[in-house]
């Protein structure tokens, strides 16, 4: 009887609560009202990027071990200076006057180059993957962490300007 209890809260209870709370994650961010919705889906976007830095530091990573790449060992340094690169960016990007015309330029472009360059070490062996991977992972997370925090400036400066026609 105890191993039918105990299989039952294993396989079941347990792993239901885990879903459910992902659920609940889900369901606040969609129905988040409007001025906190853009926060609400970074939110969202922080769970599972945190997710995905925890899926690479755990091991067998499906494709990448099969074709011979080891997996990334956890690292504070390119997780530390991934969110604080991250989160700056757009800190400074608000309080830089003359580079709010460019800002979505900006931003583009350190999300394109980042995950581009993170990609390629996810899936190349070379001398720095375990740092890019991790360092590009985390100032996503910086970005999105901006974005929680600040949603309201961020929808200012990513705010369309008014045709002038």
């Amino acid at each position: 009887m105890h191993s039918i209890v105990q299989g039952v809260l294993t396989y079941a209870v347990v792993p239901g609560f885990m879903a459910l709370m992902l659920l609940v994650g889900v369901g606040i961010a969609v129905r988040a009202e409007s001025a906190h919705r853009l926060s609400a889906y970074a939110g969202l976007g922080i769970g599972f990027m945190t997710f995905v830095i925890y899926y690479m530091i755990s091991g067998d990573l499906g494709a990448a071990s099969r074709a011979g790449l080891t997996s990334l060992s956890f690292a504070w340094l390119p997780i530390t200076l991934g969110l604080a690169v991250g989160f700056t960016v757009l800190w400074v990007a608000e309080k830089a006057a003359q580079l709010r015309a460019g800002l979505q330029g900006l931003i583009t472009m350190f999300l394109t180059a980042t995950s581009s360059i993170a990609l390629f070490g996810y899936f190349y062996d070379s001398p720095m993957r375990n740092f890019i991977v991790l360092f590009a992972a985390s100032t996503t997370v910086g970005i999105l962490l901006y974005f929680v925090f600040f949603s309201h400036r961020v929808r200012k400066l990513l705010r369309k300007p008014a045709s002038t026609v």
